[in-house]
């Protein structure tokens, strides 16, 4: 038994609902209800009733033949009667109805004390099909829509925002998803200004509907300014330095713009943090994402939720990634929502890496003050330096090419040389350089003796560096063809930061690196052998 008075008052507890709405709620269920007689509230007696009847049907309302407005929405209200129908959802059903009715155009004067306000309406449902709206709610609403198509956008009942947006969801009306996502999008935009209530929702339809439909990320802006920062994280290799770093940076609890070393070299700096970062994200993807991004976690999601939205044409399971820190999965016809937790601890790790990476390159270019490395282990330590030595050597032939001659083209530049100087030549300098050339030929001897630096100013000319003792003994061990890393162990230090500080001291001189890793251990390049012992000579 059913308290209508009861229902009334948890109806108007709905405060999204209007008075009249709640009366038309009623209405609407003791229509459905069908008493066959007139009796008390506390005794009605029902008949059966054939499933399938519209919601509000009225006894009263009459279909006219001659009504060609009318005849077409009795059409479209037949649509879920028809046997191949039979069965299908209400979703189904509105796609189906809407569908038919995408190109309909009507000119109803709605029965209201101001012609113009489409405001009112007897449906007490916001979300609703066409099924459950009478003929007379169908006729404004498409006279509405007509009007709103044409460039007259009037306020209306949330039901007919509602049901108009759903439209634009299954791109009714337009070819294709892109114009039927912009007019959604324009509709929003100035309908929400009519109605704020229309606002959240139609926000996250357009959000759904560039996931739906496949349609660019960009469109999809959850996360604001601090999702790139985080796509660069969690996609190292397609940013270049300046954006990786930049986002390294971004959300590490170290800056290196406090450092002293990475102030002094902030070019070094941020490739050999890229490098490393990459390499560590090559190496245990999973691993580094979660020790310096961080995780993801999956739930439901209500794709178009409270839309009555048909999802056809899905096929597949599939991954829309709206940006670095938000995914939506299709997965067995369901929909769920990926997104990203990233604490401080993700911070502290960023930091931590970065503080290592700062003391590494401090020892390695020999900076004047050291920091402590925190929790720095061997692992790290050989991927720091191993990242350290790449960069250095690709700088080394970058600097190489940088200061390449095109020997073949000196002739011409002299010749032009000459040229461009005797047309600058007047005639009076031209006098005096033949005055100076006569006095010099009488001041110079005819004989001149060869000249020959001394020893001492042989040495000054190397213009050498000054090495280290662990340096010296490579290179004596090196030219002598003996073992050396004994040598250097009892001096405290490794073979290859030893070999590596001799190839950027002599990369000046040489132009090139001296010193090569075999795999088995350091040697010479055979080209630069006797060079290199004319210089042990003279230290």
């Amino acid at each position: 038994m059913i308290d209508i008075n009861e229902l009334k008052e948890k109806l108007k507890s709905v405060k999204l609902l209007s008075d009249d709405q709640v009366t038309d709620i009623v209405n609407a269920v003791i229509a459905r209800l069908n008493p066959v007689k007139n009796l008390s509230e506390e005794e009605h007696v029902y008949t059966d009733e054939p499933i399938g009847a519209p919601l509000h049907r009225d006894k009263f309302e009459r279909i006219r033949k001659d009504d060609a407005a009318e005849e077409r929405i009795a059409a479209m209200r037949k649509i879920p009667f028809e046997r191949a129908n039979r069965g299908k959802l209400p979703d189904e059903i509105f796609f189906l109805q809407a569908k038919y009715m995408a190109d309909f155009e009507d000119n109803y004067t709605p029965p209201f004390a101001e012609h113009s306000d489409f405001r009112r309406q007897e449906l007490g449902r916001y979300f609703s099909g066409f099924q459950s709206m009478s003929v007379k709610s169908l006729r404004v609403y498409y006279t509405w829509r007509t009007k709103l198509r044409g460039g007259e956008l009037l306020r209306t009942s949330l039901t007919n925002a509602f049901i108009y947006a759903t439209e634009l969801i299954h791109c009714i009306g337009y070819e294709s998803k892109e114009d039927a996502y912009e007019a959604l999008r324009t509709f929003t935009e100035h309908y929400s200004e009519l109605d704020s209530r229309f606002s959240n929702f139609g926000k996250k339809w357009l959000k759904d509907f560039a996931v739906f439909y496949d349609l660019p990320a960009s469109l999809v802006t959850e996360n604001g300014s601090a999702a790139e920062s985080i796509k660069a994280l969690s996609a190292p290799f397609i940013p270049d330095d300046d954006a990786l770093y930049s986002a390294i940076k971004l959300n590490s609890s170290y800056n290196p713009e406090n450092s002293r070393f990475m102030n002094a070299h902030p070019n070094d700096s941020m490739h050999v943090v890229c490098r490393v970062y990459r390499a560590l994200m090559a190496s245990d993807r999973k691993e580094a994402f979660r020790h310096y991004v961080g995780t993801f976690t999956e739930s439901a999601y209500d794709l178009f939720g409270a839309a009555m939205f048909c999802a056809r044409n899905c096929s597949g399971d599939r991954v829309y990634r709206a940006d670095g820190l938000t995914n939506y999965v299709s997965r067995n016809g369901k929909w769920y929502v990926e997104r990203l937790t990233r604490t401080a601890k993700q911070n502290q790790e960023l930091g931590r890496l970065l503080k290592n990476i700062d003391h590494v390159m401090r020892v390695r270019w020999k900076f004047a003050s050291k920091i402590k490395p925190d929790g720095l282990t061997e692992e790290l330590t050989s991927l720091i330096n191993e990242e350290i030595n790449e960069y250095l050597a690709e700088k080394r032939i970058i600097k190489r090419q940088s200061i390449k001659l095109d020997l073949d083209k000196l002739p011409l530049i002299r010749s032009s040389a000459d040229e461009t100087a005797e047309l600058l030549l007047t005639e009076e300098d031209i006098e005096a350089e033949q005055t100076l050339s006569e006095t010099h030929a009488v001041a110079m001897p005819e004989e001149t003796e060869e000249y020959s630096p001394t020893a001492e100013e042989n040495k000054n000319d190397l213009d050498l560096p000054e090495f280290s003792d662990a340096e010296k003994v490579l290179l004596n061990c090196l030219i002598n063809e003996e073992p050396y890393s004994e040598k250097l162990q009892l001096l405290g230090v490794l073979p290859s930061i030893a070999a590596d500080s001799l190839n950027e001291k002599l990369i000046d001189r040489f132009m090139d690196t001296v010193i090569v890793d075999t795999g088995n251990g350091f040697e010479l390049i055979e080209d630069y052998i006797e060079d290199l012992k004319g210089i042990v000579d003279k230290l």
